[in-house]
């Protein structure tokens, strides 16, 4: 599979009711970002990012689901005593960041070109 750059998964889980992010590089995927122009009939155009990633399966297993956020590129480390904040996170990165909607695993074939595809927007 060809890649073209990194990227850093946000995964979120919820501990003790506080929202905990856990960052996770993908040191190679393939990055597309497309955008799209949707005509609405009320609120006529609409206009929407489209990501979509392909993550080898050679990088082993990655739990990703639908609501985590993913950002083109490696995000830093926080530092000591910080935490990450999706809102900076965003605005940091647009418009290479986007919320996972769905990911689906393509296992057939040769390993070469087995991969995770996650749309996100």
């Amino acid at each position: 599979m060809i890649t073209n750059t990194s990227a850093t998964l946000f995964s979120k889980s919820v501990s003790k009711g506080v929202e905990v992010w856990t960052r996770i590089v993908l040191p190679a995927v393939s990055w597309q970002r497309a955008e799209v122009a949707v005509q609405s009939r009320v609120n006529g155009v609409i206009r929407a990012d489209r990501i979509t990633v392909f993550v080898p399966l050679s990088l082993g297993e990655i739990a990703i689901k639908p609501g985590d956020y993913i950002v083109k590129g490696e995000v830093p480390v926080a530092g000591e005593g910080e935490t990450y904040s999706m809102t900076t996170i965003r605005q940091d990165n647009e418009p290479d960041v986007g919320v996972v909607r769905e990911v689906s695993r393509f296992d057939f074939s040769s390993t070469g070109i087995q991969h995770l595809q996650i749309g996100a927007n």
